[in-house]
């Protein structure tokens, strides 16, 4: 008899699921009829009755956002491409998603005209048993297209330089700025502003002239993104009287872990000089290290690296050391 009664409550259960699956799919004919009529508050009203019986079936999460759009509410639509980016399997439905995100949020700050970006680069240097910090903060006002003025803040520090022996030039800086974006990877900014120079006990006006390229080239695939980034900058600092140059590159090889993060593994090269031709001023460094990196830019990049600096002025000796840091670059649109 019980096995009778499973029998009976098994055969039950498949005309229950197969009649509910003809229902569903019977309203997502029907949601998509109403599309082609041009109903559309019709069909979302039958999309969401879809999705709040099947949470897992993205690609109608996908097509509610495309639908949200056209009827200009934006934020649920976000609400839902984020819902894929973070749910769905397939990787063509996350990549659509994450288009139609960034299109979003470009749009939805092209009329914005004041920002602030942050940059913070926090390390551990095991050869010279040093903490090195430096931050930038910059209020940007957008005065015409491609041109940015307002304040900033500049710091740079650490814990071993001294009077006798500097690792790095040691300075809190604040003033303002012009900038223009002369491409979307090459800018011209002018910053002038006061500064205290902490080893030398000085404080003085400074300006500083500063041309700088940033771009980033390389193939993309679903789980596995290689990369080159490419930094570089040429600057004349008044606090130094000093004539700067430096050119950093990166190969990477960046795994996907998550739909928020990234591990990576990564070559290093970079050269930085100066026209006083100080020692800690003017070397090579050639290396590489692995990043634990997140999709978001209110997280840091999280990075080990080895690397070998070679010295070619003065008689500092060539140093092998382990970093470990945090590396913070953020920006907002605040109105």
């Amino acid at each position: 008899m019980k096995l009778i009664k499973y029998i009976i409550l098994g055969i039950l259960t498949i005309i229950t699921n197969n009649i509910f699956s003809q229902s569903s799919d019977s309203n997502l004919n029907l949601a998509y009829e109403k599309l082609r009529e041009g109903k559309n508050l019709e069909a979302i009203s039958l999309f969401e009755n879809h999705i709040s019986k099947n949470p897992t079936d993205t690609r109608i999460y996908l097509q509610l956002a495309y639908e949200y759009i056209k009827i200009n509410k934006k934020d649920k639509a976000k609400e839902y491409l984020e819902y894929v980016q973070k749910n769905s399997k397939n990787p063509d439905e996350v990549q659509a998603a994450k288009k139609q995100l960034e299109y979003l949020i470009a749009e939805s700050e092209a009329g914005k005209q004041h920002f602030i970006d942050v940059y913070s680069y926090n390390v551990y240097d095991t050869y010279q048993e040093n903490f090195i910090s430096n931050l930038i903060f910059r209020y940007n006002n957008k005065i015409v297209k491609r041109v940015y003025a307002g304040i900033y803040t500049d710091v740079y520090t650490d814990t071993r330089t001294t009077k006798n022996y500097i690792y790095n030039d040691r300075y809190v800086e604040v003033g303002g700025f012009v900038r223009y974006n002369i491409l979307d990877n090459l800018s011209f900014e002018l910053r002038a502003g006061y500064v205290r120079e902490i080893d030398f006990n000085k404080n003085s006006f400074n300006f500083k002239p500063i041309l700088s390229f940033s771009d980033r080239f390389g193939t993309k695939k679903p789980n596995t993104n290689f990369f080159t980034d490419i930094y570089s900058a040429a600057l004349y600092d008044h606090k130094f009287e000093n004539f700067f140059g430096q050119i950093t590159l990166r190969e990477v090889v960046s795994f996907k872990v998550s739909n928020i993060s990234n591990f990576e593994t990564y070559l290093k090269q970079s050269v930085l000089g100066d026209s006083k031709k100080f020692d800690y001023n003017n070397y090579v460094e050639l290396g590489g290290g692995v990043a634990y990196t997140f999709k978001s830019m209110y997280l840091p990049a999280i990075f080990v690296e080895a690397t070998q600096k070679f010295y070619f002025q003065g008689s500092r000796e060539n140093s092998f050391q382990f970093k470990a840091g945090l590396l913070f670059n953020f920006y907002k649109f605040v109105w």
